[in-house]
């Protein structure tokens, strides 16, 4: 029974996405008792127990869409946003503080022990669906006894389009909540299938609505009785979990990304981003005495003494000097190459064409209009979000020729040719995303895909060694005592020790030395296989879902090599054909050459005698 709720966010980007992206953690007071709580769940929750401090954290399980910069979540909202109000100057929407609404915090609670795989995939759906084109995260948040979806939606799309968050909206994200959990084979609330809103007044005496629950009706009634000043009774703030994160203070690690990531967009250089830090009132060492560079810059944050190096901002390095300069060189490059293609299209293409040109991030067929796609030009969103002209690929173009073409077919709407065309467009939004230029890019390519599959199933092989292994090592005890016991009770039994005496014994002597060997008797030894063996279980769950990712491009690749080698079959064929047209044209030309030369011949012969 999924319940839905969405509230605006104003001004806590980095705050509200890391809530709902980070892990989890739980003080456990009686370990015993939280493990039977946990066993007795329906379906497996990843998650890390340190018994030294008596804290458990559940693991979030984390996907986004239409984000520009999957790896960096804060960046690719960010960017968006500020690309939202380049592009759209008026008045933004905004909340009755009049502060700016920028994002969207949405929840989904199954109200069910749910395989949190499960769960974001009905969540990924769900946002596909009621968010096209808008960057989404979904986080499922399985520290609950219900598994649920946290959702975190930019206010503005990749076009500059603001969310409408009105009743017919969130009619629409509940509607689509109970179509998909239906579709699971998951319970659905009928009786709240419609909203049933009830009316009432704000302290600034506005009329508003709200959908009645028992906590609502408290907080309204705190509020008549000013027991609070906070209007939006279904405002997450309210919650204890939310009041309890926020007193947490943010590191200075998180400072300093968080004020590096909201400079970098304005920063045309290295050492123009430092300034703009310095005048954030920032204090950098960066440079020795002599003017060269210091191996590890250290920033200083206004609010904070202490300095953090940029080689611990993060693992992958993204920070350091050496990163952060190669990105803004090539993002300087990327936009004057823009600049220059823009220039070309100009002088190529008048701004009536130049507007018929779609934009999409998919291509259905039915829905966009073939004929309007260019031969030599598309749109696509720059790493800034903002819509740019590129010049299409080899491969690019020999698709859109047979698209066209096959469009145009008095036998469009055969089912076979229709296939053809979605194929055809699922190649080139394929190529589109991916760059490949050719069909021999895209087979060396998915080689690499096939190489990595194979790789990443022989991973899971070996985890399943391990995983068996360790299994058997905790269950070597109570077999060691299985053995000794059948062979005391059957002591005297004459048949047994002429049949099965001798191999129980040996069996009981290989149990022994497996339990010497793995050190069996000692509990700390046996408690590190046990966490062994849950580290396996989870990083089999990963590598299982890194399976079902490549499996996945595997068949976009295969998808595009087929449509590709059909075209290009195709024309071969066409080209075989029109040098046959030449060559027969050459026969039949020659041929009646010489028929007019044996006509000639008698009358030459004539005139000659005549002389």
């Amino acid at each position: 029974m999924a319940i839905t709720h969405i509230h605006p966010i104003t001004g806590t980007i980095a705050d509200t996405i890391q809530y709902a992206m980070n892990d989890k953690v739980e003080s456990v007071k009686n370990i015993e008792e939280w493990k039977a709580v946990y066993e007795s769940r329906q379906h497996f929750v990843p998650y890390t127990l340190d018994k030294r401090t008596g804290e458990v954290t559940y693991h979030t399980l984390n996907s986004s869409i239409n984000c520009a910069y999957p790896s960096d979540i804060v960046h690719s909202m960010r960017t968006t946003i500020e690309n939202g109000r380049g592009r759209y100057r008026r008045e933004a929407p905004r909340t009755k503080n009049g502060e700016e609404i920028i994002l969207y915090h949405m929840w989904q609670n199954f109200g069910e022990s749910l395989s949190p795989v499960v769960a974001n995939e009905i969540g990924r759906k769900l946002a596909e669906e009621v968010f096209p084109d808008f960057p989404v995260v979904i986080s499922t948040h399985t520290n609950t006894a219900y598994t649920h979806n946290h959702f975190v939606v930019c206010a503005w799309n990749i076009h500059g389009k603001k969310w409408n968050d009105c009743h017919r909206t969130k009619r629409l994200i509940r509607s689509v909540s109970d179509r998909l959990c239906k579709e699971y084979g998951l319970q659905v609330l009928e009786h709240t299938k419609d909203m049933q809103l009830v009316e009432y007044q704000d302290s600034n005496g506005k009329t508003r609505y709200y959908e009645p629950t028992d906590r609502k009706n408290v907080l309204l009634q705190k509020r008549t009785q000013k027991a609070t000043c906070m209007d939006d009774v279904g405002s997450y703030r309210h919650t204890e979990s939310y009041q309890q994160w926020k007193a947490e203070k943010l590191s200075n690690q998180e400072i300093v990304r968080r004020d590096i990531d909201r400079l970098l967009p304005d920063a045309c250089s290295y050492d123009h981003l430092l300034m703009l830090l310095r005048e954030y009132g920032y204090t950098i060492r960066d440079k020795k005495k002599n003017g060269d560079w210091l191996s590890h810059i250290s920033f200083s944050p206004p609010e904070a003494g202490k300095g953090v190096r940029d080689s611990s901002l993060s693992e992958d390095g993204r920070y350091t000097r050496e990163q952060l300069t190669y990105f803004i060189e090539n993002r300087e490059k990327e936009r004057k190459q823009t600049q220059l293609l823009l220039e070309e299209v100009k002088a190529e293409l008048s701004n009536e064409e130049r507007g018929k040109i779609p934009y999409s991030t998919s291509y259905q067929y039915g829905k966009i209009d073939i004929q309007s796609l260019h031969p030599k030009w598309r749109k696509t969103s720059s790493s800034e979000q903002q819509i740019i002209f590129v010049k299409r690929s080899e491969a690019e173009q020999d698709l859109v020729y047979d698209l066209k073409q096959k469009d145009q077919s008095n036998l469009k709407y055969e089912e076979c040719l229709k296939k053809e065309i979605q194929d055809g467009l699922d190649s080139l939004h394929f190529l589109e995303t991916t760059g490949y230029a050719t069909l021999q890019e895209v087979r060396v390519a998915s080689r690499k895909v096939w190489a990595d599959f194979y790789n990443t199933k022989e991973a899971v092989e070996h985890i399943d060694t391990l995983i068996k292994k360790l299994g058997i090592i905790q269950t070597l005890s109570l077999e060691c005592e299985k053995t000794e016991k059948r062979i005391l009770s059957h002591a005297k039994d004459t048949v047994y020790r002429q049949t099965k005496y001798e191999q129980d014994c040996e069996l009981l002597e290989k149990y022994k030395k497996l339990i010497q060997k793995y050190k069996v008797e000692n509990p700390e030894k046996m408690q590190e296989y046990k966490q062994k063996l849950e580290f396996c279980q989870k990083k089999k769950q990963k590598l299982q879902l890194a399976i079902d990712a490549l499996e996945h491009e595997q068949r976009n690749f295969e998808k595009c090599i087929k449509t590709l080698e059909r075209i290009q079959d195709t024309t071969r064929r066409g080209m075989e054909a029109e040098q046959n047209q030449r060559e027969n044209k050459t026969k039949i030309e020659t041929m009646i050459e010489e028929k007019r030369e044996k006509e000639r011949a008698p009358n030459k012969k004539q005139k000659e005698s005549e002389r």
